[in-house]
């Protein structure tokens, strides 16, 4: 079920793999594509998934 909303850094952080600082680093800077709601900042994990798959095809391109 990829339509299921993560909440807050804990969720995304699990689902990345990654600390929660790295999470809020990434936030913080604009290159995670999350929206706040009633004080968390949230993200659909289809939207995750695709940004991982972004990233994924990023660093490919920087290496070829």
């Amino acid at each position: 079920m990829n339509d299921r909303i993560l909440k807050g850094l804990k969720e995304i952080s699990e689902e990345l793999r990654c600390g929660e600082k790295e999470v809020s680093r990434l936030i913080s800077v604009g290159r995670l594509p999350v929206f706040e709601l009633a004080g968390a900042y949230r993200i659909r994990r289809e939207t995750l998934l695709r940004w991982v798959d972004d990233q994924t095809l990023l660093v490919k391109k920087k290496i070829a």
